[in-house]
């Protein structure tokens, strides 16, 4: 947990408030950021669980983990698909 919130943090340090601007305004996209990272995924974390025979430790994984709006590895897959870190962050 720590890991995950100190990575985002960085992240967020990184990007300057210009950048990040343009994608605050386009609702659509906060939208849809929103609803999977707080609806559907979540959904889809819980999903897994109920299909998959798996311990209880690893459900409580599955859980938090699905719970997480972005991964610790976000930066550098939109590095390497040349993407806009500023669309990537909120």
């Amino acid at each position: 947990m720590i890991f995950t919130v100190s990575n985002l943090a960085a992240m967020g340090l990184q990007v300057k408030m210009p950048e990040v601007a343009p994608a605050l305004r386009n609702k659509k996209s906060l939208v849809l950021i929103f609803v999977w990272g707080w609806v559907l995924g979540p959904a889809f974390g819980y999903l897994i669980t109920k299909v998959l025979p798996l311990a209880e430790p690893y459900v409580v994984v599955v859980l938090l983990a699905s719970l997480a709006p972005c991964a610790p590895f976000l930066q550098q897959m939109v590095g390497k698909a040349r993407g806009d870190m500023g669309f990537a962050e909120p």
